[in-house]
């Protein structure tokens, strides 16, 4: 006699908000290191510190022996201000629109980095993607998870619901302290 298994998927959203102002709140006022300001150190700390919960929910994961996939992104960038001594959620710059995005999973033997431009606009479909969904309400228009160029993925949505050209945006042009490789 044969047992059949079956597994249910399961979606775990795990938000943070350890890299959102007052940085040093989300830190209880503890640096490792000094980085121009104490407001720019501890925001810094706060994403060393999502890093490192990343990298714990990481290894939890690869205990389990489970099939897993994990999808990390934030949800806005930000840019410099006060003379490159705070940081603001803004909508001027490059920056403000620049955020990590990576995938992750138990079966991941290389490492693919997508340099192909990809918008916020876009995240449904790239998440349904991810997951392996069709949705009626959601009509793919390229790959997103390839290096394919995607037509439309420089528009960007500023503070006053309008569509803008990322790439007319104007850059920081400061090398930051702490960056994801």
């Amino acid at each position: 006699m044969a047992v059949l298994r079956t597994f249910q998927k399961k979606l775990i959203v795990i938000h943070l908000i350890g890299s959102h102002s007052p940085f040093c709140v989300r830190i209880s006022n503890s640096y490792q290191q000094f980085y121009k300001s104490k407001d720019l150190s501890c925001y810094v700390q706060s994403i060393k510190n999502t890093d490192l919960l990343l990298s714990q929910i990481y290894s939890e994961l690869l205990k389990s022996k489970n099939s897993w996939s994990m999808l990390y992104f934030a949800d806005h960038g930000l840019s410099f201000i006060d003379n490159q001594q705070d940081l603001i959620h803004g909508d001027k710059r490059k920056q403000n629109f620049e955020v990590p995005l990576f995938i992750t999973s138990s079966n991941s033997v290389d490492r693919e980095i997508i340099s192909a431009q990809r918008n916020g606009l876009n995240l449904f479909q790239l998440f349904a993607e991810w997951l392996g969904i069709n949705a009626n309400n959601i009509k793919p228009t390229c790959k997103m998870l390839s290096n394919n160029d995607c037509k439309g993925q420089s528009n960007v949505t500023d503070f006053d619901q309008h569509i803008i050209d990322f790439n007319k945006l104007p850059n920081d042009d400061i090398k930051y302290p702490y960056q994801y490789h």
